[in-house]
């Protein structure tokens, strides 16, 4: 009998997991403005789909930057997409 109570509590709290999660994501969507909102930038967004911004980094960086990222991570340049690039200093 006691293996069944053990199941039975551990189905109600996967089931209250559940239903907190679930409330948590209805309420993000619901306001996209509370949920983690990227951080406002500078630079205006670019219109052309191909445009990189760089801010306060010169292009040899960024280009050493992006073929940094290729490598770790295994991906192919050309398929990679850089939106921005900024020095946090």
């Amino acid at each position: 009998m006691t293996p069944f109570i053990i199941i039975g509590i551990l189905a109600a709290i996967g089931i209250l997991i559940w239903s907190v999660r679930l409330h948590h994501q209805a309420k993000n969507k619901a306001n996209p403005g509370d949920a983690a909102a990227p951080a406002a930038s500078d630079a205006p967004a670019p219109s052309d789909p191909f445009h990189m911004v760089l801010q306060n980094v010169d292009e040899r960086t960024a280009a050493v930057l992006m073929s940094i990222v290729a490598d770790e991570t295994g991906i192919p340049p050309e398929e990679l997409r850089f939106i921005s690039i900024k020095a946090c200093i």
